[in-house]
């Protein structure tokens, strides 16, 4: 759940009583997208990963959807983070900094 620096939960999530189940089901998600990770660097589309898991994990459409969208988010945000290594601007950028 979201929280901020002080470690308390913001937003709706603020209001949601806590409850056990929501913790198991919280590291349920982020093992199911670690998962989606690798399997995505091994080579799996977007769709692959969400109907593979949807059935093997058996899991419902929503829930399979949501991990491969940001299965995609991410590695496109690690795409972008290694390609601005080799971008020269970034070179100048770090240099600016020491």
């Amino acid at each position: 759940m979201p929280k901020d620096s002080q470690g308390l939960r913001v937003g709706i999530e603020a209001k949601i009583q806590d409850h056990p189940i929501l913790d198991v089901l919280g590291d349920k998600y982020e093992s199911l997208r670690r998962t989606g990770l690798n399997d995505m660097q091994k080579g799996m589309s977007e769709n692959e990963i969400e109907k593979i898991y949807q059935s093997h994990f058996n899991i419902q459409w929503a829930w399979a959807d949501s991990i491969a969208t940001e299965v995609i988010v991410i590695s496109i945000k690690f795409e972008t983070k290694h390609s601005s290594y080799d971008n020269p601007r970034y070179d100048q950028l770090c240099l600016g900094f020491k």
